[in-house]
């Protein structure tokens, strides 16, 4: 009877065994299901924090009549969000992300026509002025560098004399470039070549870019990630220049 006894015993215990070994495995899997769970909703979660990019899809200035300021409107999701109390123009950088605007506070110049320059972050609503300059703001073309940084291009217009003068704008720093009687007349990549004119009488007769039709004086070449490295300029309000 002993061996018999022995056999029974030895079949239980494998048969525990069996059933141990198959509950192991069981919550082994219910542990690998409930990871790739997870995974998958923290994958969801993180999906929709992230979701599309806050950008405007257009910018508008209303002035009433009279008036070279006016309040300043952008298009964000479909909706119309006022950006600005007072703005001249707008353009918007970097696919919509951040817009820039010229404003009538500048640095004055003759009969105080100097315009001031901000960027405004969409997703962070923050405002920063980049520029006080001493004449008003004609236009603002964005670049963007070989090294992902963004350059703004500034064409500025003086009232009286009529003459153009250019300006480079580091968008996170300030206006770091200033060329009187000038114009960006190429850019090549990183390159930009500037014009200078002499006298006054050359701005009675200019092309649509503000560039005289008479030959330059003189020419220079900048890099323009070179030029978003440099001191930030500070213009001190003045009525004359």
């Amino acid at each position: 009877m002993r061996p018999v006894y022995r056999f029974a015993t030895l079949h239980r215990l494998a048969t525990l065994r069996r059933f141990a070994t198959l509950n192991r495995l069981a919550s082994l899997n219910r542990l690998a299901s409930l990871a790739l769970a997870s995974a998958a909703l923290l994958v969801c979660v993180t999906t929709a924090q992230a979701g599309p990019q806050l950008v405007a899809t257009s910018v508008s200035v209303e002035t009433e009549s009279g008036r070279i300021s006016g309040p300043l409107f952008a298009t964000i999701r479909g909706r119309r969000r006022k950006i600005a109390d007072r703005a001249i123009r707008a353009w918007l950088i970097e696919g919509g992300r951040r817009i820039v605007y010229s404003t009538p506070d500048g640095a004055g110049g003759f009969e105080s026509e100097g315009n001031g320059l901000y960027v405004y972050d969409v997703r962070s609503a923050r405002r920063r002025k980049v520029m006080s300059e001493y004449t008003y703001v004609s236009e603002v073309k964005e670049a963007r560098t070989s090294r992902g940084q963004t350059a703004l291009l500034v064409r500025l217009t003086d009232g009286g004399l009529g003459a153009s003068h250019f300006a480079v704008v580091n968008p996170n720093r300030g206006e770091v470039f200033y060329k009187g009687m000038s114009v960006m007349t190429a850019r090549r990549g990183d390159t930009i070549t500037v014009s200078t004119w002499r006298g006054e009488s050359v701005w009675e007769n200019t092309s649509a870019d503000g560039a005289p039709n008479s030959a330059p004086y003189s020419t220079e070449r900048h890099n323009l990630n070179t030029l978003l490295r440099r001191r930030v300029i500070y213009n001190p309000p003045s009525n004359r220049r």
